[in-house]
């Protein structure tokens, strides 16, 4: 029992430097946190008085757990593939007298802490508000804490089975990190497109909430479990419930160790054979060293799908929004003429009118929640002392790695906006202008990225997963891209309706633009020090 406890003791100390306070950043982690928390609570307390109203109160709980079980899986998907499979310290434990049983429940017990912590911030505000404004009694309080604990379990063992069978079926390819890519993408396009089926429960959530937590308790047994014991508390239904989590991980564990060797083993023997059935050919290629680390960069960015996945998703979620306007925008007619809907004045011709407005709208946010560089330097690992000898400028080295990450943003961005402007045949300055926003919003984000990778760089995280998914910078970086986007939403649309529409995007765009140039200079002048201050 001692071994066990050391080596999670041992595990737990890699990867979660995003909860250890007393490296650098704890006034950031800590000011995230809270803004997290209150957002998140001032949300459910906008809802609870609505659904009070209804005798609905219990509905918020359902919510709340199916949208925390929701981003539980999406994250999921994508990230146990890498916690589970080749990881760096295999060797290490692989030597040790442990079961296969015992190294998978292992990865998926450090999988489990990162989730409880982070799901504690989406469901603890919902709990509260509901605790606090309904009066509940001790027996509520009881059962939250204990759900506090168990409710991440089953998404977490769906998007674990779900990252083993995607990992196990794209282990068979040479190119197994691409397949892998491309499966969680596709997984999450499944996800996304169920999200937005329920996308309209916050409007008239009392007119709504019977259903919607009908529904849900009905599809999501441990919602229902958790509404039916806050309504009457129910020991032996308590029990029976903790049982059943209880066999579901240790069943996860049984079907993960079933295919651990196997999938480690092929995407081994698939990975070598690749490389010694290639022919050895030495050919004499000149390249310019600048666009040389260009190729490098993009070669490890294309070899790491958690990265992809991860700074993908803000691109698939614009293609998608471009996609649903250009062939969807029609349909709008009809839901405009809802009887529900008889007190707005709107018609097709007038949202068309700010159609422009809404694609920069979709543009910022996704722009600005697609981050690459916030992870390139830490990738390197023990390879940075390599990097820092290259015959180059820490300048141009540093500059690659944003030059590789706008050649893989740019042509979605530009071809969504491009898709939008012939579609609804926007006018030539509005058209250039929001070209423009196009090429200067990714500019921003992955300035920002390189300079937030040069702060809090991490060298010593032992997979992919745990530097692009749980790392200060990460962090720093989503939390960026939300309030900047929200920040550059706002101010536009403030300005959209105070001098118009063109004006607008002329005054946005050029704030851009001097932010932009603004941020190059700040890494132009630091950049040399800082790169030279990196340590593994």
């Amino acid at each position: 029992m001692s071994r066990i406890k050391s080596l999670v003791k041992a595990s737990m100390t890699e990867g979660m430097d995003v909860f250890n306070m007393r490296k650098g950043g704890k006034g950031v982690k800590i000011f995230v946190a809270v803004a997290m928390f209150l957002a998140f609570f001032g949300w459910a307390v906008s809802m609870i008085f609505p659904l009070k109203a209804v005798g609905q109160e219990t509905a918020l709980l359902s919510i709340f757990v199916a949208i925390t079980t929701l981003l539980t899986i999406i994250e999921g998907i994508y990230k146990s593939g890498g916690l589970l499979f080749n990881c760096r310290d295999d060797d290490m434990l692989l030597s040790l007298p442990l079961s296969r049983a015992q190294i998978v429940g292992l990865r998926i017990f450090k999988f489990y802490v990162f989730e409880v912590v982070f799901n504690s911030l989406y469901l603890v505000p919902a709990m509260l508000a509901y605790g606090l404004f309904t009066g509940a009694g001790a027996s509520y309080w009881f059962v939250s804490v204990i759900m506090i604990f168990l409710l991440p379990v089953i998404p977490i063992t769906i998007s674990c089975v779900i990252g083993a069978l995607i990992t196990a079926f794209s282990s068979r390819f040479k190119k197994h990190n691409i397949v892998s890519t491309i499966l969680a993408f596709v997984c999450m396009l499944v996800m996304m497109v169920f999200s937005f089926k329920a996308s309209d429960f916050t409007r008239n959530i009392g007119s709504y909430a019977g259903g919607i937590s009908g529904t849900i308790n009905q599809v999501y047994y441990p919602a229902r479990i958790y509404t039916e014991l806050t309504s009457q508390f129910d020991f032996g239904k308590l029990l029976v419930f903790i049982a059943i989590h209880i066999v579901v991980i240790l069943a996860t564990i049984a079907f993960i160790s079933k295919l651990y060797f196997r999938v480690n083993s092929r995407a081994k023997s698939v990975a070598t054979a690749a490389s010694t059935s290639q022919k050895v050919v030495f050919a004499a290629k000149t390249r310019r060293p600048f666009w040389a680390l260009v190729k490098k960069e993009m070669n490890r960015i294309a070899s790491s799908p958690t990265l992809m996945v991860n700074a993908g998703f803000g691109l698939i979620l614009f293609l998608v929004g471009v996609g649903l306007i250009c062939f969807k925008f029609d349909a709008l007619q009809s839901l405009l003429q809802a009887p529900d809907r008889e007190e707005i004045h709107l018609t097709l011709d007038d949202i068309r009118q700010y159609l422009p407005a809404v694609t920069f709208a979709l543009m910022a946010f996704c722009s600005l929640m697609s981050f690459m560089t916030t992870t390139l330097i830490s990738l390197e690992k023990k390879a940075i002392n390599l990097t820092k000898t290259l015959p180059i400028s820490a300048r141009k080295i540093l500059l690659a790695k944003v030059a590789a990450t706008l050649m893989i943003v740019w042509p979605p961005i530009l071809i969504g906006a491009l898709a939008m402007i012939i579609r609804f045949q926007f006018g030539i300055l509005e058209s250039l202008l929001l070209i423009v926003a196009g090429v200067v919003l990714p500019a921003i984000t992955e300035l920002f990225g390189i300079l937030v990778d040069l702060k809090h760089a991490n060298f010593n995280a032992e997979t992919d997963t745990e530097i692009v998914k749980q790392s200060t910078g990460s962090m720093v970086s989503t939390f960026f891209g939300l309030g900047g986007s929200m920040v550059v939403i706002g101010v536009a649309v403030a300005l959209v309706f105070a001098v118009g529409q063109t004006l607008a995007l002329i005054a946005v765009d050029a704030a851009l633009v001097a932010a932009c140039l603004g941020l190059y200079c700040h890494f132009a002048k630091i950049c040399e020090a800082r790169f030279k201050e990196l340590q593994t």
